[in-house]
């Protein structure tokens, strides 16, 4: 989980833990790139606005590796432009891009959406944002 907003980083866990997902957390994109050549999570949820590097940075460079492309990208937005960026998202290859507020079962439903189209299954989750 890389998020720079601590409040964020214990809602997603508040939301995750209890349902049996291992979240993996890191504070920029720089550490969740560390944290990714670590271990490669099932799926990466990724907030759109964060200092230095934003999540359109984070995703391209997910999506330049080959290690990493293939993991279901999530963004998660509590901006006032979501269209904008709904769309510039889907054209880097995100997987899904939620608004918040969301409901702990309607964010673990669009984990699971976006795992049945991958092979495995869910346990580690890495969340980059503000």
């Amino acid at each position: 989980m890389v998020d720079n907003s601590p409040a964020n980083v214990l809602l997603s866990r508040g939301m995750l833990e209890p349902f049996g997902y291992r979240i993996v957390e890191a504070q920029n994109v720089d550490e969740a790139m560390q944290r990714l050549a670590e271990s490669s999570p099932d799926v990466i949820l990724s907030d759109v606005h964060m200092p230095v590097k934003d999540g359109f940075d984070f995703i391209e460079l997910v999506k330049a590796n080959t290690g990493l492309r293939n993991i279901p990208f999530i963004f998660i937005s509590s901006t006032m432009w979501a269209e904008r960026e709904r769309e510039r998202a889907f054209s880097l290859g995100a997987a899904q891009f939620i608004n918040r507020p969301i409901d702990p079962l309607s964010l673990i439903a669009e984990i699971e959406a976006c795992r049945s189209q991958e092979k495995g299954h869910v346990t580690d989750v890495v969340h980059s944002g503000n």
